[in-house]
């Protein structure tokens, strides 16, 4: 079984977004607010936009003008533009097959939690086909139908490892969502800093013994594979 600072587990669960994958490009966060004019976020856009399975752009356009947002035959266009652009967007970070197969050839019981909508889903899978194909659980918000930090996400997937979250890693590279809910129910955590000046105030209260510390924290995913001893 998998070691990580002197503590022993059976399972890891990923994010995906900034810990497997990346862009480089503005989220859909981003891109539906600049859309409709919406300076900061807009929590009503934001699940419309990741807690639901769309099949196509067309069906997230219906889904919008259902709830009254205008979406002009303009904005219809960006947004089958960015869709399409989305399905490409996702690019492996640099470690991350690596990290991934190593843990596929030792037998590692693997699963995915995300907040993600459907077309980056979509070209996450085409990157990294072999992690999808063995995890035991994908828990993605799109599928869902809620976002991280939620415990729900947290205790649906944990169930569908069939492990007890004592014996279950989570990495991710956000402490609000994916650190500091997944210590709360008992698992352990590794922390990846690939965006430290995004994560300023979790990494001072830790510091200060405000908030817990990570089980283990890294700068690049081949930190990691060299520590799951």
């Amino acid at each position: 079984m998998p070691t990580l600072n002197d503590q022993t587990f059976t399972g890891v669960i990923f994010d995906l977004g900034h810990t497997l994958v990346a862009s480089g490009t503005q989220s859909p966060r981003g891109f539906f607010c600049d859309l409709f004019g919406f300076e900061g976020n807009h929590d009503f856009l934001e699940a419309i936009v990741l807690n639901f399975h769309y099949d196509s752009p067309e069906d997230i356009i219906k889904a919008l003008r259902f709830h009254e947002f205008e979406v002009t035959d303009e904005r219809a266009k960006k947004i089958e533009d960015y869709w399409n652009f989305q399905l490409a967007a996702p690019k492996l970070l640099e470690g991350a097959e690596a990290l991934v197969d190593s843990l596929i050839e030792r037998d590692v019981p693997l699963g995915i939690i995300s907040n993600i909508w459907s077309p980056y889903l979509t070209g996450a899978m085409n990157q990294l086909p072999q992690l999808f194909r063995y995890s035991r659980t994908v828990v993605a918000s799109c599928r869902f139908g809620e976002q991280k930090p939620h415990p729900s996400l947290f205790e649906g997937a944990i169930h569908r490892m069939q492990l007890p979250p004592h014996e279950l890693l989570m990495v991710g590279d956000t402490y609000s969502k994916d650190v500091l809910p997944a210590l709360e129910l008992g698992m352990y955590a590794a922390w990846y800093l690939i965006r430290p000046d995004k994560q300023v105030k979790h990494l001072a209260n830790i510091v200060m013994g405000k908030s817990p510390a990570p089980t283990f924290a890294f700068s690049h995913l081949d930190e990691l594979r060299a520590a799951l001893g």
